[in-house]
């Protein structure tokens, strides 16, 4: 019979024999929270388990297959107000019932060579905080980013496929993306509403089922290098202020694009818009001033469908080719440019 201070001496020495797994030896809460506000801290290889409050400044490094999941918890990392993580190197995923990867209270976040998987409801969470992102990937879900009113958005080589909703869903937020996908979205690609400001820059938007850009009550909005294709509709500007279309390739099944209601004036130039058998390819109404100048109309029933209260519409060097029924049709305005083709 052994007794149990032997006991518990014999089964300390077999517990420190057993290898630990890798990135299980301590929580992510573990690590975080022994963290001194401003530190930098290099998470293992393999899985780390659990999740964590960002209270203070934190840098997370990631090693080659560094993964984080929370099963039991609903957000895997929260950053909360006045804190900053800097996160890289590290892979995300959905398991158990976690409905974030990461949530945004107020905080900043700045992601670098970071992988978000699986069915999250929303990948990443910014309520009234900045997120930057830079060459990163989420994958699937409901929702990839959902920012909320005052948030700012900055992504840079970021590519977003596959949610079941939407790539990318923000309301009363800056926008700021350059040189990023959104690929294969369940209903719209990118959804921005009132937002103070929107800058895309050679962004790509393609696979979406119903629309794959829509901005709405944007106060001013600047698109350039665009790229857009959708089985609806292509890009929607309805309401709003200044808006503006540089180099870019619309193609939608039911529509390339629709600009309607905007206080300020809208300027599509260098461009290529395109649509299935049956659409209006563009429609331009009620816009306080437009400018239409070295873009190519094709396809659809109708190229160019301009109609309302367009003062100081000027159309030049427009191609309007391959429609089924009418190239351009004017509704009770008198649009003027010095080549229309």
């Amino acid at each position: 019979m052994i007794r149990p201070s032997l006991l518990s001496l014999f089964l300390g020495l077999l517990l420190a024999a057993v290898p630990h797994a890798p990135g299980l030896a301590q929580g992510l809460g573990d690590l975080v929270a022994g963290s001194a506000p401003g530190a930098e801290v290099t998470l293992p290889a393999g899985q780390t388990q659990g999740r964590a409050d960002v209270t203070a400044d934190l840098v997370l490094r990631g090693v080659a297959g560094s993964v984080l999941v929370a099963p039991q918890d609903q957000a895997i990392l929260t950053v909360q107000p006045g804190a900053r993580l800097d996160l890289s190197g590290v892979t995300l995923q959905q398991s158990g019932q976690a409905e974030y990867a990461i949530f945004v209270d107020g905080g900043d976040l700045d992601l670098q060579d970071c992988r978000i998987e699986g069915a999250f409801q929303v990948a990443i969470y910014v309520g009234a905080g900045r997120l930057t992102m830079r060459d990163c990937q989420i994958t699937g879900g409901t929702l990839g980013i959902q920012a909320a009113p005052g948030a700012e958005i900055t992504l840079q080589r970021v590519t977003l496929s596959g949610q079941a909703d939407s790539g990318l869903y923000a309301d009363a937020a800056v926008l700021d993306l350059t040189d990023s996908t959104i690929t294969d979205s369940g209903v719209n690609g990118l959804v921005a509403l009132a937002a103070p400001r929107v800058r895309l820059d050679g962004v790509t938007v393609t696979g979406a089922v119903e629309t794959g850009l829509w901005l709405q009550d944007s106060n001013e909005a600047s698109l350039t290098r665009l790229v857009v294709q959708a089985q609806g509709l292509a890009l929607g500007l309805s309401g709003g202020g200044l808006a503006s279309l540089d180099g870019f390739h619309l193609t939608g099944g039911q529509g390339a694009l629709v600009a309607e209601a905007a206080g300020g004036a809208v300027s599509l130039t260098r461009g290529k818009a395109e649509a299935g058998q049956g659409a209006t390819v563009v429609v331009l109404r009620d816009l306080g001033g437009l400018a239409l100048r070295d873009v190519q109309v094709l396809g659809g029933e109708t190229g160019v469908y301009l109609t309302g209260r367009l003062p100081g519409a000027n159309l030049a060097r427009l191609a309007v080719l391959g429609q089924t029924g009418t190239g351009l049709f004017v509704d009770g305005i008198a649009p003027e440019g010095d080549e229309l083709v």
